[in-house]
């Protein structure tokens, strides 16, 4: 006994179609979803979808013929269902199947009625129309078709294989390749457009995927493994290829994922282990060793320690008593010294003084002991000793003069040297010690005084002789000059010769007066500002004036800063300067080589001035002289130049050095303090 039944209660309503069928083992039940075959057996529903064949999920009849074949009416078309063997057949008008339309067009099939005559005929019920077959003399299905694999891509590139892509039942893929599609088609080409594809992927999908059309499958980041892929289709008459095909895929992972690596892995890890632990017992044992020679040589060494200590135990006991001999005579010296000799802490409070120091200071040792003796020096010179105190707590040695006062007003210059007391690399306090220099300063005094006694009785007899002798020497020098241009001395080169000789005499005597009135009338200096590199070319000009009259010399001018700045007066300077020229002119030949070199001394923050000539040179034995007055190593001099220049030279705050050998030559060395840079 059939019962079929499709409809709805209301407009909106969901549409059903039941089919019940009395036989224990199977009951049907049609719906949106598909076929549902209810399993009394298993108590449970089968479901059958487009991926099994169905051309449509939504079924609007089901009837069921003689052979007991379920026949599906869908929306996209009719479809017989073998209940034995689970497979649909999609049929249409090629087949027999009849669609009567009152409007000329195809039906559509929706919701409606269906119905099975006594002669077999089925009718099901459309929109437009109604669908009239017999089962039994529909026409079969001719056959199922092929379905092969057209082509397989990684990244959307074609990949070749050693054979047909179609006879491929194995790939190989890197872990790297994580993105390929495989691409398909169905053997029949009646209808193109009808034919149907579903293909599952063991290993990752757990159904059939069905793509309708669709003729491709694609799948991206598959782990590492052996996958197979199972593709199946149906023709355009709706025969399923069930049996399909099959290709097993591999995935390739990374060597860190492969079980040779991990077993690798495990093998490297146990041997480290084993390393490890064998490195440690090895360690061990050599520890034990080496502990059990080192407790052998500590034996041997605590028994020649023990040996030594007795000697040493001898030698400080000579040691201390040596040292207490020397304590004692340091003592000695220290309390009987002729000089002052102090201590003091960083604060230059008084730590020790010796016996002179307090005798001469007037004060007792516990007076003095704890205080600063600023008292004990003459106010004018208290910064004096605070700024050199200062020095030498930052590490330096000084030396400097000072004026002190005892307690009985009594004053005294001393001569102070102190350099800082160190422990540990860290300045802890001042040593010093001073010498009464009151009896050599009264007769550096005396000295001086007795100097410019003398320098102004030379003055005086300077400018006698300049009265006495100048007036006759110009008188002698006009006469010789009448005498020299007369027609007589003219004619007569002997005449000549001998008035010559008259006249350089008589230059060689003015000379000399002017010397003796430079070096006994010192003038008043008259400094400023002048460009170092312009009095060098004054100099350089000046030389060129003389080689013009008279030797060949070449000269070299070497000028480093041209921006050097001194205090002078350029005309005492220039004077003390072309004496030096001169000299340098006087040691040379007919020929020789001068050379002016100009530099800063950035240490000492002067200006180096450098005249060296390749003449004759100066003996050692005259270098100790050639700046004393009167003293000349020239036949002709008179010893005054050097002197003067000297002079000259210290009034403007600098010195002069000479260096020389002979038969090389000569280097004065002026240095002037240069004007401090903005």
């Amino acid at each position: 006994m059939h019962l079929s039944f499709c409809g709805k209660n209301r407009p909106n309503d969901t549409a059903a179609c039941l089919l019940f069928q009395i036989v224990p083992e199977l009951h049907l039940v049609v719906e949106f979803t598909g076929l549902n075959n209810y399993d009394r057996v298993n108590n449970k529903f089968i479901n059958y979808t487009k991926a099994d064949g169905l051309p449509s999920n939504r079924i609007n009849g089901i009837l069921e013929d003689n052979n007991g074949c379920l026949w599906v009416n869908t929306r996209k078309g009719l479809s017989k269902f073998d209940i034995v063997n689970t497979t649909f057949t999609n049929y249409s008008r090629e087949y027999g199947v009849n669609h009567y339309s009152h409007s000329g067009r195809l039906m559509s099939s929706t919701m409606g009625g269906s119905f099975k005559s006594q002669s077999g005929d089925m009718f099901f019920g459309g929109i437009n129309g109604f669908i009239c077959f017999n089962p039994d003399r529909i026409l079969e299905q001719s056959h199922i078709s092929p379905i092969v694999l057209t082509g397989f891509k990684v990244f959307g590139k074609n990949i070749k294989f050693d054979k047909a892509i179609s006879d491929i039942d194995q790939i190989e893929l890197s872990y790297k390749s994580n993105y390929f599609t495989f691409e398909f088609a169905l053997l029949d080409f009646t209808n193109v457009q009808r034919n149907q594809y579903s293909y599952k992927l063991e290993g990752l999908d757990k159904d059939w995927i069905y793509s309708g059309n669709r003729h491709y499958a694609s799948y991206s980041n598959l782990a590492p493994g052996k996958y197979v892929f199972k593709l199946k289709g149906a023709n355009h008459e709706g025969i399923w290829n069930i049996d399909g095909i099959s290709i097993n895929l591999t995935i390739i992972p990374p060597f860190w994922k492969t079980w040779w690596f991990r077993v690798l892995l495990a093998i490297s890890f146990l041997g480290t282990i084993i390393l490890i632990y064998w490195l440690r017992v090895a360690n061990i044992q050599a520890q034990k060793r080496e502990l059990e020679s080192l407790v052998l040589i500590r034996t041997s060494e605590i028994n020649k320690i023990n040996d030594h200590l007795a000697q040493e135990v001898k030698i400080r006991r000579d040691t201390e008593s040596n040292l207490r001999k020397s304590e004692e005579k340091f003592r000695d010296l220290f309390e009987n010294a002729n000089d002052i000799i102090w201590t003091s802490d960083i604060e230059g409070k008084l730590l020790s003084v010796n016996s002179l120091f307090e005798m001469l200071s007037g004060h007792s040792k516990d007076e003095l002991i704890g205080k600063q003796p600023l008292d004990l020096i003459v106010p004018e010179h208290r910064n004096r000793i605070i700024r050199n105190y200062k020095k030498a707590i930052n590490g330096k040695s000084v030396e400097y003069e000072i004026e002190t006062i005892s307690r009985n007003n009594v004053r005294k210059t001393f001569w102070l040297k102190m350099r800082p007391l160190k422990e540990d690399g860290k300045v802890i306090g001042i040593h010093g010690i001073g010498r009464d220099i009151t009896d050599l300063k009264k007769a550096e005094k005396e000295l001086r005084e007795a100097e410019k006694l003398k320098r102004e009785s030379l003055k005086q007899l300077t400018l006698k002789l300049a009265h006495e002798i100048k007036n006759p020497l110009t008188s002698i020098k006009s006469s010789a000059q009448l005498v020299a241009t007369s027609k007589v001395t003219e004619a007569n080169a002997k005449i000549q010769k001998h008035m010559d000789v008259i006249n350089r005499n008589v230059d060689f005597c003015d000379k000399v007066v002017r010397d003796l009135y430079s070096f006994t009338h010192r003038p008043e200096f008259e400094f400023s500002k002048i460009k170092v590199s312009d009095f060098i070319e004054r100099i350089k000009s000046f030389t060129l004036e003389k080689i013009e009259h008279g030797k060949k010399v070449k000269v070299y001018i070497n000028i480093e800063n041209k921006t050097l700045k001194i205090f002078a007066d350029e005309f005492r300077l220039f004077q003390a300067f072309k004496n030096i020229i001169n000299n340098a002119f006087d040691a040379m030949a007919d020929h020789g080589i001068l050379t002016i070199n100009s530099k800063y001394i950035d240490s000492s923050k002067e200006v180096l001035i450098e005249i060296i000539d390749n003449g004759c040179g100066i003996s050692t034995d005259n270098l100790k002289c050639i700046f004393q007055p009167f003293y000349s190593s020239k036949p002709t001099g008179f010893g005054l130049g050097l002197p003067l220049v000297k002079d000259i030279i210290e009034v403007h705050g600098g010195k002069i050095e000479v260096e020389s050998e002979l038969g090389k030559g000569s280097n004065f060395k002026i240095k002037i303090p240069a004007i401090k840079k903005k």
